[in-house]
């Protein structure tokens, strides 16, 4: 049984969807509300499995309410929206804040039960199997920016690297301390501005994305981290109605260091742009003159009950082969299965969202399932995956000065294990001396741990606090090493 409770100022709604939900025999009515604050305090008392939510409501209004709920006690949450364009825009807002989806009404209410009550009761059947997570705290809910960061200094003096000297044959020993040698290096150049992406070989490069329920607030995470000068274009589909991508788009541009809009027809894809695919227009990338690429529009009949289907961009993208990298994130579903299935077959990359991270592991499961997904990369990674395979031309990494010495370390090494204990010597000297977020950084080299999510963000707190103790942590436990081509602030 789903115990739903009912927030709206209208006692007609309330009536309404109270009607609707008690002549169902998998839902129960818990209570209903009349305001954002009276709301907060049926949460707490009644503890329903998912909330249907309006926006409009006095003395505290929807969007206010859902903040401090998502914050204390989440669940699932369907939001009931206007397709006024301040309705639209506050939908945007609920669906990052962490609301499921939502219900659009046609005229600004709902004044016949009728033709939506189908996808009403789908809709809440669908939020009460989602995972809800805690989010910010409305006292906090500023939007979240992201400010690229040269990997290396940028001051005119060459910066400086800790270089570790490793024993030959017997290699570095536990708790030993290690030989640290200064030397120069030429500096990176700082990153350009946003809008101001490189163009050439590694332009050549697309991202894809296809999402569903939950994709707001997913987009959110990965766009936000993406840098402003990413030498590709990024073409999303989220499920979405007409009206509504338009405000998706321009809140994700407002609060991300790279442009996004909504796309257009015909539109030239450029490097450091992100198009999100308007509601009702299927989305598709053809190759245009001189070597670029382009957007393409329809009304064609939906596939699988969508449009925009991702399966219809993803279709579209495989072409592009080696320089594509795909993405499937949290949704209802399969769709892009199909599609991703064309990917693999050209020899494009694909990443998968987990199902630790995913609202509704619909889509990413279909992938996964079928075999078809390179990586399988919690939210917080996706964007670090995006830049590792996407940024550069063929795959083939641009290396950084620090990825020199590291690779240096690894070829001077009699063994991995020599390495990684080299690596893990050098993050140990600089936390001793309170360079902790050089050590972060240096920590950050090292990926395909097991339990690499736990053990980083371990790691991590333990040298912010100051805690040099890592190498003895590690001890009898040496994962594999190898080198990440971008790193990200997650």
């Amino acid at each position: 049984m789903i115990r739903v409770l009912i927030a709206d100022d209208s006692a007609f709604m309330r009536k309404v969807l109270t009607d609707l939900f008690n002549q169902q025999p998998d839902f129960e009515v818990a209570g209903t509300a009349v305001n954002g604050r009276d709301l907060i305090e049926k949460v707490k008392q009644l503890k329903p499995d998912i909330l249907t939510l309006d926006v409009n409501m006095p003395v505290m209004d929807g969007l206010q309410a859902l903040a401090i709920i998502m914050e204390e006690n989440p669940l699932p949450v369907v939001m009931f929206s206007s397709l006024t364009q301040r309705g639209t825009d506050a939908t945007i807002r609920a669906l990052a804040l962490g609301a499921v989806d939502f219900i659009s009404k046609a005229g600004g209410a709902i004044s016949k039960i009728e033709p939506v009550q189908d996808e009403i009761l789908a809709k809440c059947r669908a939020a009460a199997q989602a995972r809800v997570r805690r989010t910010i705290a409305a006292s906090d809910s500023k939007p979240l920016t992201y400010t690229p960061r040269p990997l290396m200094p940028t001051s005119t003096e060459p910066p400086k690297m800790k270089r570790i000297e490793v024993q030959r044959r017997t290699g570095l020993k536990l708790g030993q301390k290690p030989t640290v040698k200064i030397i120069p290096v030429a500096p990176v150049p700082p990153p350009p501005v946003r809008g101001s992406a490189t163009t050439g070989a590694a332009s050549k490069k697309l991202v894809a994305i296809g999402t569903s329920t939950g994709g707001p607030q997913a987009l959110q995470s990965v766009v936000t981290r993406l840098p402003g000068n990413l030498p590709c274009g990024v073409v999303i589909v989220q499920h979405m109605p007409a009206g509504f991508t338009k405000s998706l788009a321009e809140r994700l541009d407002s609060i991300s260091a790279i442009s996004v809009k909504e796309a257009e027809n015909e539109e030239i894809i450029r490097p450091g742009q992100v198009y999100i695919a308007p509601g009702n227009y299927h989305m598709r990338v053809q190759p245009a003159s001189g070597g670029g690429k382009k957007i393409v529009l329809s009304q064609e009949p939906p596939v699988g009950n969508h449009r925009p289907a991702v399966n219809v961009l993803f279709d579209s993208v495989a072409q592009f082969r080696g320089d594509l990298v795909s993405v499937i994130m949290t949704g209802m579903g399969s769709d892009g299965c199909e599609g991703m299935k064309k990917i693999k077959a050209y020899g494009g990359y694909s990443i998968a969202q987990d199902e630790s991270s995913c609202v509704v592991y619909g889509m990413p499961k279909a992938v996964v399932e079928a075999g078809l997904a390179d990586e399988v990369r919690p939210l917080n990674q996706i964007a670090e995956a995006i830049g590792t395979n996407g940024l550069y031309p063929n795959n083939e990494p641009v290396e950084t000065p620090q990825m020199v010495l590291q690779r240096e370390m690894l070829e001077e090494s009699e063994s991995e294990e020599e390495a990684l204990m080299t690596v893990l010597a050098q993050a140990e000297a600089l936390a001793e001396g309170y360079n902790f977020e050089e050590a972060i950084s240096v920590l950050n080299t090292i990926t395909g741990m097991q339990s690499r999510d736990e053990r980083v963000s371990e790691a991590r707190e333990r040298y912010e606090k100051g805690d040099s103790g890592l190498v003895n942590w590690v001890d009898g436990d040496i994962p594999h090493l190898c080198f990440p081509t971008l790193i990200y602030d997650t």
